[in-house]
């Protein structure tokens, strides 16, 4: 009895996990199966019931649902859109910190320019922190950063200079104390200070925060009056959705570490930011075409439920260290791609003016990887100029 319902239990497990609508089909039989008993049914001396005959079947039925679910994700992975879609709206990268903190050749600059306008990148999100604990940052962090915008934007007018603010929370081991509300103003007024320096927009990335943070939205909160009245873009760096409901509150039992946002605290965050970009990575998937149908899913959710309130980026990885969360030959531009060009099939380019992808990260993607890009999302087939 034990063995056949720790079946159930997996192949259930692994439904829920994928948000599959099957998922009820193991839990039901671990439910029948615990309640026949064991042996399931059998007469003294004889054979089992009919009933209890169908019974055993109930973990073959599971395993079917879920090779029945294998087959479909990986075949979708294979598949080519009949009408793909490609870039219509904004795209960004996240780039290093050495950008504002150390001096560049105006050879430097040109290439950036040119990096960013051949592969049609409207956001950079510039690496100024990070934040030390008490929200501020030390102007010997960005001596360059005044420079950097200067010759950015002479080059690139069009860009949007971002400036990428974070720091990881006192919860996780980090310094930042978000709860405190002296602390929150500070990162607010330390924001100002980029803005004066000519920066577009401030972008935050703390992390982690459990989904519906309430100190996170107050942050907003005085952040989002700053920028409005500065004309400038404010935007933020999102955990990844919960797959399911079910799936992400099993994911939080059994552990404390599981941080993945609800998408009713998405459509909250609408309410205080004009962009969100998706830190839709390191979800430890080993496998590339697992991970494309997460992503796909992901994808194709957060557009019907934010639609264009704001700028929605679903986050790509090109970097290739190897985490526990992260499996590069999983994980990468090709499968990332794979799973967004699907995610947004059947949507008009009206409904994408707002949406795009952003690059973590600039600094680890490859010339092999921006060629991917190219042809992938940009529809560069010959060569994009």
């Amino acid at each position: 009895m034990v063995a056949v319902a720790l079946v159930e239990l997996i192949v259930a497990a692994a439904l829920v996990w994928a948000g599959n609508p099957m998922w009820p089909v193991p839990f039901a039989g671990i439910f029948l199966v615990l309640l026949a008993g064991w042996p399931p049914g059998a007469r003294r001396g004889g054979k089992p019931s009919y009933f209890m005959r169908l019974l055993l079947l109930a973990p073959l039925a599971a395993l079917c649902a879920l090779a029945v679910f294998v087959a479909s994700t990986w075949a979708a992975y294979q598949r080519t859109p009949e009408q793909p879609s490609h870039s219509v709206g904004p795209n960004a990268v996240w780039a290093r910190h050495q950008w504002v903190g150390e001096p560049h050749t105006s050879e430097d600059y040109d290439a950036l320019a040119e990096e960013l306008s051949e592969n049609r990148i409207t956001d950079v999100f510039f690496h100024v922190g990070p934040l030390d604990g008490d929200g501020s940052i030390s102007p010997e962090k960005y001596p360059n950063a005044a420079d950097l915008v200067k010759n950015l934007r002479l080059r690139h007018p069009t860009v949007r200079i971002q400036a990428w603010i974070g720091q990881i929370t006192v919860a996780s081991g980090g310094p930042l104390e978000l709860a405190d509300k002296e602390v929150r103003k500070r990162i607010v007024a330390t924001s100002g200070k980029f803005l004066d320096l000519g920066f577009n927009g401030i972008h935050y990335n703390v992390e982690p925060l459990p989904s519906g943070d309430r100190d996170f939205i107050d942050l907003l909160s005085l952040a989002r009056a700053l920028t409005k009245a500065r004309g400038a873009v404010l935007s933020i760096a999102a955990e990844e959705p919960d797959p399911s409901g079910l799936a992400g509150d099993l994911a939080r039992l059994i552990s404390s570490g599981y941080h993945a946002w609800h998408y009713d605290y998405y459509l909250e965050l609408t309410d205080y930011v004009d962009q969100i970009a998706v830190m839709s990575y390191d979800t430890g998937v080993p496998v590339n075409w697992v991970y494309a149908a997460v992503i796909r899913r992901y994808t194709a959710r957060l557009i019907t439920l934010i639609g264009g309130k704001v700028t929605l980026f679903m986050g790509i990885p090109t970097y290739s260290d190897q985490l526990p969360a992260h499996v590069s030959s999983a994980e990468n531009m090709e499968s990332a791609l794979t799973g967004i060009v699907q995610g947004v099939e059947g949507y008009s380019d009206s409904q994408l003016a707002k949406f795009g992808v952003a690059i973590y990260a600039q600094w680890t993607t490859t010339p092999e990887d921006w060629a991917t890009y190219r042809r992938v999302w940009l529809g560069d087939h010959d060569g994009f100029k």
